[in-house]
């Protein structure tokens, strides 16, 4: 064993995980009243009417899995695929949802199935 190396500096983890960079520029910021405040009051735009809703009015259904964008209307469903299906941790199944355009196969009972689960 060598004595004359020089050690490593030990970083907190705690600090290293929580400084703010270009991925988490808002690391810093804490949680309170203002701040939800102002994210209730962010807009969102259904890609299928094109119609603005706010967070809090909690209109918007559903984020498509196949293209990305925002939904209230226009949803096709539940993708029954097996590629599309995922167990969460409290033993629940939990479905991608897509909207009209995205899914391959529609059908009445508000499910569908995708282009991928189609093959």
């Amino acid at each position: 064993m060598c004595f004359t190396a020089k050690r490593r500096k030990r970083i907190n983890k705690k600090e290293y995980l929580w400084k703010p960079n270009k991925v988490h520029p808002l690391a810093k910021e804490k949680v309170n009243g203002e701040f939800i405040e102002k994210m209730s009051k962010e807009h969102l735009r259904c890609n299928h009417c094109d119609q603005k809703f706010t967070l809090r009015s909690e209109e918007i259904k559903i984020h498509c899995a196949g293209c990305d964008k925002f939904y209230h209307c226009g949803i096709a469903g539940e993708c029954m695929g097996d590629g599309c299906t995922s167990r969460l941790g409290n033993g629940m199944i939990h479905r991608l949802r897509y909207c009209n355009s995205c899914a391959k196969e529609v059908y009445s009972d508000g499910t569908c199935l995708c282009s991928a689960c189609f093959k």
